[in-house]
């Protein structure tokens, strides 16, 4: 292929954690690459931003990773950008803040391909803002100096000179050196820092599992050890640590520490994962379900096209909504084709989605569940009425055959199938099995047994887990497949099943 079709590489900093901290720059470059390679620095839901056809490849890059994993992640980028595709490097903090993006960069030149840096923000300044410190104050340092910690500190060849670094009046932030930590002190202590100055260490800054510990140069590095604390974690030395005492803003919530699966639909963003972070917990995301939209729908088109025959549409979920308004749109239709049309949501969440295409939904059941619907419309008069009801392809038969009993003429339709995802960045397995689980949690019953199905049959890895379910109908299934249900909401929400999961990790 000639360099004028070879595709472009795009260095791309997913900043220190949060994944709210990337660049919009960065998220765009996410949308449109055909190959996203990450490492662990670089937070894996980041990788929602990708689009669905993505290839995603996990380079790892542990703290003794050698030279040949370098050279390994540097061809698969080249030979996918000769074959045309356009690669994102996503890479934890900043590209060129220790993250050998500038020996990257060169390499790919050298190969005649286009790239671009969009630059993250590092962690050598955010871990700190995470913990209360600011870097420079007036009064106390009007400087800082970044420094890698990861050499040994006492070799007999250092790269960094150890007397300049503790004669620096201003702050010092070492990235990458907690394994080092006991020869780092002792060697600024040594060459005359005073070794009742002020140190801390924050592991994982800005995210849920945020952890810092606070001491000076002559007991950090024990405190370090007795703490537990690991990496990947920033040392910041300097009177400004003491403004922690003062300014500390990041406020650990009643989930802090909490590491809870939440099993998800692919390719899209976690109300849940999002309420549970803001509480303080660690959400792991699991896609248990692809949503494939039918292409060609003759039976939906010619219901669209005659939608004034019907007195009623009935949505189930949010992606029912989103399936029908995206054939409306196909059709060069939109929401005014509803007018004169009763629209009824299964609940708020689905009600939501129908706001963002303009519509109020004219019913809402008082449980938000497909039988509280059914006995709903049983008190209604709908016989002889049109009713359209577009379902998933495993949506149960109850509600279409309760609307059918009371003489109703339905029509219900297979808008959406729901599959499992035939890839995932990280296998169910592995995320179980690493991630020291408090909790699993599920949204439907697809879920649960497309869960299983990912377990190669076998939910033994979760038996004994907590579990949290989102309404009766999930829980139903929980229990056929031999698990015990430990909380379910008392609102078939979102909303609701976060707060049945903060109240049962509140009880003592």
């Amino acid at each position: 292929m000639n360099a004028e079709h070879f595709g472009k590489i795009i260095l791309v900093g997913a900043g220190p954690g949060d994944p709210g901290l990337l660049t919009l720059k960065g998220q765009k470059a996410l949308a449109s690459a055909d190959l996203i390679v990450y490492d662990r620095l670089a937070n894996s839901d980041l990788l929602i931003h990708a689009k669905k056809n993505a290839e995603l490849l996990y380079v790892g890059k542990e703290p003794t990773a050698s030279g040949d994993a370098q050279l390994s992640i540097n061809q698969a980028m080249i030979q996918a950008a000769k074959s045309g595709k356009n690669v994102v490097r996503l890479k934890g903090g900043d590209p060129f803040v220790f993250g050998r993006g500038g020996e990257e960069l060169q390499v790919i030149f050298e190969s005649g391909i286009n790239a671009e840096v969009i630059p993250g923000i590092t962690s050598a300044i955010a871990a700190p803002a995470y913990t209360g410190i600011p870097v420079t104050h007036r009064g106390l340092a009007t400087s800082f100096t970044v420094v890698s910690g990861s050499e040994e500190a006492n070799k007999k060849e250092s790269a960094l000179d150890w007397e300049k670094l503790a004669g620096i009046p201003g702050t010092l932030v070492l990235l990458m050196g907690l394994r080092k930590i006991k020869q780092i002190t002792e060697q600024l202590v040594t060459y005359g820092k005073p070794s009742g100055t002020p140190v801390s260490v924050t592991q994982w800054g800005t995210l849920d599992k945020q952890m810092a510990i606070f001491g000076d140069l002559s007991n950090i590095a024990e405190k370090v050890k007795k703490s537990g604390i690991s990496s990947p974690a920033v040392i910041v030395v300097g009177p400004v640590v003491e403004m922690a005492k003062k300014i500390s803003w990041y406020k650990q919530g009643p989930l802090q520490g909490k590491n809870i699966l939440v099993t998800r639909s692919r390719n899209q963003a976690s109300l849940l994962s999002q309420s549970l972070n803001e509480l303080g917990a660690n959400a792991l995301e699991l896609a248990t379900i692809e949503v494939e939209e039918i292409s060609k729908n003759e039976q939906l088109e010619s219901s669209l096209k005659n939608i004034e025959s019907y007195s009623w549409i009935i949505f189930t979920s949010a992606n029912t909504v989103d399936s029908v308004f995206n054939f409306v749109h196909k059709l060069e239709m939109d929401s005014r084709i509803f007018k004169g049309v009763n629209v009824a949501a299964i609940g708020p969440s689905t009600a939501s989605r129908l706001r963002n295409y303009g519509i109020n939904a004219d019913f809402i059941p008082k449980i938000f569940t497909v039988d509280s619907m059914a006995q709903a419309f049983k008190k209604m008069n709908i016989k002889n009425l049109r009713i359209l009801l577009p379902q998933s392809d495993i949506a149960p038969k109850a509600l279409r055959n309760s609307l059918a009993e009371s003489g109703a003429l339905v029509d219900s339709i297979v808008t959406y199938r729901t599959i499992i995802p035939k890839e995932e960045k990280v296998s169910a397995s592995t995320i179980i099995t690493s991630g020291n689980l408090d909790m699993v949690t599920f949204t439907s019953s697809s879920t649960v047994t497309n869960l299983k199905a990912m377990l190669d049959g076998s939910l033994a890895l979760i038996k004994g887990m907590k579990i949290a379910s989102i309404g009766p109908v999930t829980s139903q299934t929980i229990r056929e497949l031999g698990l015990e249900v430990t909380v379910e909401a008392k609102e078939s929400t979102i909303p609701g099943l976060v707060s049945a999961i903060l109240n049962n990790f509140s009880r003592k």
